[in-house]
């Protein structure tokens, strides 16, 4: 960006550019600034680069806690087979009072 004549300090402050918030329509100069941070985003490989860091520290995450995981996956496994034994029962006809009777009016 700066070798374009732009200075932000990070690749997020030129999305955050005050000046372009109340634009209804991109400026010239707002588009200038968005092609100069695409290009240099290429050229720096920005976006693979956030994507294989983020992906590295989720897989720490992922190692420094499976055993509550674990445990999540098979409380939600537990869950889903519950849930569809529910559905999978026929409803039975309640009074409107919601007691839990057989409706018997006629």
């Amino acid at each position: 960006m700066e070798r374009a004549g732009y200075r932000y300090a990070s690749p997020k402050a030129a999305a955050d550019d005050p000046r372009w918030e109340d634009a209804s329509t991109a400026t010239e100069e707002e588009r200038a600034v968005a092609l100069a941070d695409v290009r240099c985003q290429n050229e720096t490989r920005y976006l693979t680069t956030l994507i294989d860091v983020t992906a590295e520290h989720q897989r720490e995450l992922i190692s420094r806690h499976a055993t509550e995981l674990g445990r999540l996956k098979s409380f939600e496994n537990t869950r889903a087979r519950n849930v569809a034994e529910a559905l999978s029962t026929e409803p039975t006809a309640l009074s409107p009072s919601g007691g839990g009777e057989r409706d018997s009016s006629p």
